[in-house]
């Protein structure tokens, strides 16, 4: 399976405050994945590469349409500070294979 990561999708959000990132993914011939039995980790990482935030993902309701739904909670970011990140959000695939669908900015505003 071929993951394209040519698109920016920088994430800004009020740090704190619940936000929700959906992403759908497609297969080198434009089809959704099929995210059935499928699970999602997005990691957020300092200006250092440290690990600062994990996020869990879920597909959305209907698995077969390729959409990864990753939800911030407020304790999430509340003890972070304002400013930039970089965020890489991953799928564990119902066979356990791994995927990295995007990475990108992420920008805490306070």
């Amino acid at each position: 399976m071929a993951v394209s990561l040519s698109s920016i999708f920088v994430i800004f959000f009020v740090k704190g405050d619940t936000h929700t990132v959906r992403f759908t993914v497609y297969d080198e011939t434009l089809t959704p994945l099929n995210f059935t039995g499928a699970t999602g980790t997005l990691l957020v990482y300092d200006q250092s590469g440290s690990t600062v935030a994990t996020i869990s993902g879920t597909p959305d309701a209907t698995p077969t349409d390729g959409m990864m739904i990753y939800k911030f909670g407020p304790s999430d970011t509340s003890g972070l500070a304002a400013g930039n990140y970089t965020y890489r959000a991953k799928v564990t695939m119902g066979d356990g294979s791994v995927y990295t669908i995007r990475e990108d900015s992420l920008v805490l505003q306070s």
